[in-house]
């Protein structure tokens, strides 16, 4: 592997079988013939929303000669936001080059052609030579701008500036964060070239959100990401964010839910202390009078947050998150007429926003009138038909959540395997006036441990979506475990660099993340990953039960047929080589060893924990109960503490091990 020369960097520390290789391209690129379906290759790029331009040229001049600097950071003097981004700008190129750059405001400093300045944020500096943001720029889009021998860095927002500053480390040290906590950088540079920056960057989807870590926004800055949606949805008495109809309608009064059958979807009960089990009929079987309490009692729950002065955008009325449907005679005859179940749902959403409107028309409802707000219907399970476009009107205050849970992500989305869900997002976003939302999946829920194979399918996925107006674009996946088994890490740093530019080179990313984070043992570790690649697609091609499908998000994976010991151990013997690649680190690095060391080791719980699961019995007592030490205290040590989605805590899991 040709790789750059790379060293750990120390801020976070500081801070807070042999098959053939996969084939990543689907489809040639040639124009489709009618009907047939397009698919762009790995190579093609596609047209976006978003600016991705770098016409920066060198110029002889220096920001770092010999180790030293005569540039100053400059930021605005009342944004402690883009501060403490230049203060980290400042701490990082610190650490990596001896040379820690000062901070001034911008009310101590005035603009020339000769000034050697670096200005973080819109600074009087940006002010005087123009060098701004416009809207198209959103919150997160950046530019960085050379005028004279000073260096703008400017964002629409402050997550724009914390951007840019991330990207012009990257451009000037090599700097790259492959994982939320640790960056790396290229040690082979030692003097930083002045250059005639004109860089562009907004990103193809507005809001971004992979990073399943436990954290905030903060956390995952460097990424690009935030860590959840919730912030954007304005907390009312519906009481949850997702999956929430029921509490919609509880009350607390005579027009409570327990006291409506008819608001309980034929054939189910209503029960309060547990909704997951519940379904709401949005036609209140049938009784017109009763539908029309329903919309007083969920009406009053909006006028009630936004008078309170509720922070976000986003109203959620979803379903449970089940299968159920309503079958009474109101409920099958929309769904006949339109074409989908949900649109009983979207109807009373429809009416839901009428109600609105008019409130705005009153004295009191007036002053909230130029607030956007927009309701959410999540498009999930039962709900994922769309209605007829033809003859369906969606009003313009209520936009879908698009959750394909039962989609094959382990093969693209333009493969015939994924037609219905494909189909469905273009009807969908044909549907919505409004940019919808996305949920999709990036995980085996009920195995964390094995690494669910969809790294293939990610940038076709991507590339899809960017067609669409998307407002925020997330990927479920382990999201309550503070850190990974298997490669999933990896996954979710392509992930984040797909939802900023759809078209960004898969193969470079790979190889730039395998040698940032495993450092010395990249070459041993990318081999594992590409054999686990191999393997898997050897395990698609099953006749009998084949590796991925429908729900392969649940898929029971934990089979000899797709885990041969002999693959299982084979996997294992790449650790070893690993743990040797790094050895020489315990002299030389020895904080370096043990990060790499520990990193390694989260990749080979998944063996582990396969071994154990399949073969326990194939070892003696002994031999089981070391491989058992060996998982656990390996999980703990790398805070890898889910086995699954739901009752998988690790402590439940070895509880009765004797380890």
């Amino acid at each position: 592997m040709n790789r750059r020369i790379i060293k750990i960097g120390a801020l976070a520390l500081t801070l807070v079988l042999s098959v053939s290789a996969l084939c990543a391209c689907a489809g040639n690129g040639d124009t489709p013939s009618e009907g047939q379906i397009y698919t762009p290759t790995a190579e093609e790029t596609v047209e976006t929303k978003g600016r991705h331009t770098d016409n920066s040229t060198s110029t002889s001049d220096y920001i770092l000669r010999y180790q030293s600097s005569d540039y100053t950071v400059v930021v605005p003097a009342d944004n402690a936001e883009v501060t403490r981004s230049a203060r980290e700008l400042i701490s990082v190129f610190g650490e990596i080059t001896g040379e820690y750059l000062p901070l001034v405001t911008d009310d101590s400093v005035t603009w020339s052609d000769s000034a050697r300045y670096i200005s973080v944020g819109d600074t009087a500096l940006a002010q005087n030579r123009s060098v701004s943001c416009d809207a198209a720029f959103g919150t997160d889009g950046f530019r960085i701008v050379t005028e004279g021998k000073t260096v703008f860095l400017v964002g629409g927002g402050n997550n724009g500036v914390q951007y840019a500053c991330d990207e012009f480390l990257w451009h000037t040290l090599g700097v790259d964060w492959v994982h939320p906590d640790h960056y790396v950088y290229d040690e082979s540079i030692t003097d930083v070239v002045l250059y005639d920056y004109d860089i562009t960057e907004i990103p193809d989807f507005t809001s971004r959100r992979a990073a399943s870590y436990r954290d905030s926004d903060y956390r995952l800055r460097h990424w690009r990401q935030q860590a959840s949606i919730t912030e954007d949805m304005i907390d009312g008495d519906w009481q949850h964010w997702v999956h929430n109809a029921t509490y919609w309608f509880m009350t607390d009064d005579e027009n409570d839910i327990s006291n409506h059958p008819e608001w309980a979807a034929q054939g189910t009960t209503i029960d309060t202390d547990n909704t997951e089990a519940n379904a709401v009929c949005f036609n209140a079987n049938g009784d017109g009078d009763s539908r029309d309490i329903m919309l007083e009692v969920a009406f009053e729950k909006v006028r009630k947050a936004l008078v309170e002065g509720k922070e976000g955008k986003y109203i959620p009325l979803s379903i449970e998150d089940n299968f159920a449907r309503c079958s009474c005679d109101e409920c099958v005859a929309l769904e006949e007429q339109y074409g989908a179940y949900s649109a009983s749902g979207l109807l009373f959403l429809n009416d839901l926003a009428d109600k609105v409107r008019a409130w705005y028309e009153t004295e009191e409802g007036t002053q909230y009138a130029d607030r956007e707000i927009q309701f959410v219907w999540l498009v999930y399970t039962s709900t994922w038909d769309c209605p007829d476009v033809k003859t369906f009107d969606l009003d313009e205050m209520v936009t879908v959540w698009l959750a394909p849970i039962n989609m094959d992500y382990t093969k693209s989305i333009y493969d015939e395997a994924n037609m219905l869900y494909r189909e469905g997002i273009e009807q969908w976003t044909t549907l919505s006036k409004k940019p919808v939302l996305t949920w999709f999946y990036n995980t085996n829920f009920y195995y964390y441990m094995i690494d669910y194979d969809d790294y293939n399918t990610i940038q076709d996925l991507h590339k899809f979506m960017a067609q669409y107006d998307v407002a925020d674009m997330w990927s479920q996946g382990q999201g309550a475990s503070r850190e990974f088994a298997g490669f999933y890490t990896y996954k979710l740093y392509l992930t984040s660099k797909l939802q900023w530019n759809v078209n960004a080179d898969v193969n470079a990313l790979k190889e730039r993340w395998f040698n940032g984070y495993f450092g010395a043992a990249a070459d041993t570790m990318l081999s594992w990953f590409e054999n686990m690649e191999a393997w898997y697609a050897h395990c698609r091609t099953f006749t009998e039960t084949p590796l991925g499908g429908y729900r392969s998000l649940y898929q029971s994976v934990i089979t000899t047929s797709f885990y041969p010991r002999y693959v299982v151990r084979n996997w294992l013997s790449y650790a070893e080589q690993a743990f040797e690649d790094i050895a020489y680190l315990k002299d030389t690095n020895a904080e370096r060893y043990s990060l790499i060391y520990d990193r390694i080791c989260r990749v080979r719980l998944s063996p582990l924990y396969i071994l154990n699961e399949l073969y326990a019995s194939d070892y003696s007592d002994a031999d089981l109960k070391e491989l058992r030490r060996t998982f656990y205290q390996d999980a703990v040590r790398t805070q890898v503490d889910l086995i699954k989605e739901h009752n998988g805590e690790l402590l439940s899991y070895v509880q009765g091990w004797d380890i």
